[in-house]
């Protein structure tokens, strides 16, 4: 082999490489992105559990970082009769409704929901025991940006 195609054969060689290395650094970006999405959903979503059950208002300042779509979905099951009452809020009702939630599930009693899982952009709420006039998180939903994670939905659990 002439010194020439040496070094062709070794370029080529560096480039299919670099190529191939290039691919699995992209995929572990990617999962490593997935990885981060999903711990930021499951601490996001365990510290508004324990400011909602607790009436904690300084989680107001938490939450107020995930609040960044117009509206939020909320959905409200009710146990007893199986209704369920779909409502958004936006503006200042995004905010309040951490702060007072009260005003939104008639008055009933905020409770803290088990730890779950993490299912796509959800967590998911253990709620397999739930006492009378009390109200509980039964489920999270987040939107992705580039920058960070946006509460979209909020289903909680009427006890009635």
């Amino acid at each position: 082999m002439s010194y020439v195609t040496k070094i062709f054969f070794g370029i080529l060689l560096v480039s299919i490489l670099s190529c191939k290395n290039g691919i699995n650094n992209n995929a572990m970006q990617a999962s490593f992105k997935n990885e981060q999405t999903d711990s930021e959903i499951y601490f996001a979503s365990k510290r508004i559990n324990e400011g909602f059950s607790e009436q904690d208002t300084s989680i107001i300042e938490y939450v107020a970082q995930f609040l960044e779509r117009d509206s939020i979905k909320v959905v409200i099951n009710h146990s007893i009769d199986n209704n369920v009452d779909t409502f958004y809020l936006s503006g200042n009702q995004k905010l309040d409704f951490f702060n007072t939630p009260e005003t939104y599930t008639d008055q009933s009693t905020r409770r803290k929901s088990d730890y779950f899982d993490v299912k796509g952009n959800c967590y998911e709420f253990n709620t397999e025991a739930i006492a009378h006039n009390s109200v509980y998180l039964k489920k999270l939903c987040f939107t992705y940006s580039k920058e960070q994670i946006s509460l979209s939905e909020i289903y909680l659990l009427d006890g009635d």
